[in-house]
C-alpha cells in the first residue's frame, strides 16, 4: 500500500509488513503500464487481510485510511479485484513479460513463436467457462 505522500502510511505498511515477515507485494510503476490495474488489484486481495489488520490498527486514521479500511472489507470490492488479478495472472502479466522479453530480442516474435502455450490457453478457457464469462 503506497497511497499518496500526504497521507504516510506507506512507509508505516511497509514496516507493518516487515514485523509480520511479510514481503510487500504492492508495487510503484513508473511510467505507462496497461497492466497496473491488473496487477495492483491482484496484488491488493493478496494483502487483503494484511490491510484490514494494519487499518484496525491504527489508533487515528486518517480519512483516506477510514476509506480503505471500509473497502477492504467490502465483498463487492473484493469479487470485484479478484478476477482483475486472475486475468493478470493467466493473461496480462504473461503477456507484460513477453513484450519486455521481445523488446530485447524479437526473434522468436518473428519466427512465429506462440504467444501463449497451449497448457496457458487451456487455463484461460477453463477461467472464461468457469467464469460464465462468453468470449
Amino acid at each position: 500500500m503506497h497511497g499518496c505522500e500526504k497521507s504516510g502510511i506507506g512507509q508505516h505498511f511497509q514496516a507493518y509488513l516487515k514485523n509480520e515477515d511479510k514481503r510487500n507485494q504492492l508495487v510503484t510503476f513508473g511510467g505507462h503500464r496497461y497492466n497496473h490495474l491488473f496487477c495492483a488489484a491482484g496484488r491488493t486481495y493478496h494483502h487483503r487481510n494484511d490491510i484490514k489488520n494494519f487499518s484496525d490498527s491504527l489508533s487515528d486514521p486518517n480519512d483516506l485510511m477510514k476509506s480503505v479500511a471500509f473497502d477492504i472489507q467490502e465483498q463487492v470490492f473484493l469479487s470485484s479485484v479478484r478476477p482483475l488479478g486472475i486475468i493478470d495472472k493467466l493473461i496480462t502479466g504473461v503477456l507484460q513479460l513477453k513484450l519486455e522479453e521481445y523488446s530485447k530480442d524479437s526473434t522468436a516474435l518473428l519466427e512465429e513463436e506462440t504467444l501463449f502455450p497451449d497448457e496457458m490457453l487451456a487455463k484461460m478457457r477453463c477461467f472464461i467457462h468457469s467464469s460464465n464469462l462468453k468470449m
